[in-house]
């Protein structure tokens, strides 16, 4: 009957495949007290072990528009409400509300570059919070879509740094970066170039002024520090034919180099800690707690 239609056009809204004990919360805030099997109809909708499936995206799609236009602003509200991501996004669009639609977006959680780039181009990028922007662009990036980022980035210097390096323009990213102010995500990207342009001692200046802040920060820093520490223990092999690859460093200049970078040594060379733990004293000093986790 027609109830049953319309439980099924809202139903549709939620996507094509819909946990059996969400869909009857959804159904619950329309009053709906009934059986989901009552909701059964061959080649549209069926119940597969604890989901509510439809037939084909096709079919699910037809099923939307079974939601009666007198009501549509309303249950796609209630819809949205019981969504995430992009397609939660569409749905405040479509009840006319681009701002609930922006938080939805930023709330969104996408596994890869090339979902996140899949999911924003369903929505207007009227909507798209400055978060999201670079989110936006950085996938582009990471998917090598180095024009567009650059369009989605909205003058952000640092993304177009970014998008410029990746593509090969180390001049071009360089001097952009010179002009930024020095935030760690800004001088590891600087290092980065320095080094691609064998401005190894500059490189590694801007690295000692680097102070994270994010666990992602963290991550990149370890590993330059990790690289720069290799290249100090092969310097003197380089350009030597008759090297056999072994670093001939002291245990005086490796415990040295630990010192100035902060780090532990013992007698098998610098520590690397699995985690830092940075820390503030009431009375404004700030300390670091090195720990290794050990299996």
């Amino acid at each position: 009957g027609e109830p049953a239609k319309s439980y099924i056009g809202a139903l549709a809204l939620l996507g094509p495949r819909i946990p059996r004990e969400e869909a009857e919360r959804f159904l619950g805030e329309f009053l709906f007290t009934g059986s989901l099997d009552n909701l059964v109809a061959a080649g549209v909708v069926a119940i597969e072990g604890d989901e509510l499936v439809f037939a084909s995206e096709a079919v699910r799609q037809e099923a939307s528009r079974l939601v009666p236009a007198a009501s549509h602003a309303s249950v796609y509200r209630v819809a949205a409400s019981h969504c995430g991501g992009t397609r939660a996004a569409l749905l405040w669009l479509d009840a006319g509300d681009p701002q609930r639609a922006s938080g939805a977006l930023e709330e969104a959680l996408w596994t890869s570059a090339e979902q996140t780039v899949a999911e924003l181009r369903l929505v207007p990028a009227s909507i798209l919070s400055p978060a999201v922007r670079r989110r936006h662009a950085e996938a582009l990036i990471e998917c090598g879509r180095y024009r567009e980022a650059c369009d989605a980035a909205g003058g952000d210097e640092l993304l177009l740094a970014r998008a410029e390096r990746r593509r090969g323009d180390y001049a071009t990213a360089l001097m952009r970066l010179e002009r930024l102010e020095p935030s760690c995500d800004a001088l590891l990207l600087h290092a980065e170039v320095l080094r691609l342009l064998e401005r190894e001692a500059e490189a590694v200046r801007l690295l000692e002024r680097c102070e994270p802040s994010t666990p992602d920060e963290r991550v990149r820093l370890d590993y330059e520090l990790k690289r720069e520490y290799q290249r100090f223990l092969q310097e003197r092999n380089r350009d030597r034919s008759d090297s056999d690859g072994r670093p001939d460093r002291t245990r005086e200049e490796i415990q040295d180099w630990a010192h100035e970078h902060d780090l532990p040594a013992d007698e098998d060379g610098v520590q690397f800690p699995d985690v830092r733990i940075e820390y503030e004293w009431p009375d404004g000093r700030r300390d670091v707690e090195d720990v290794e986790v050990t299996t």
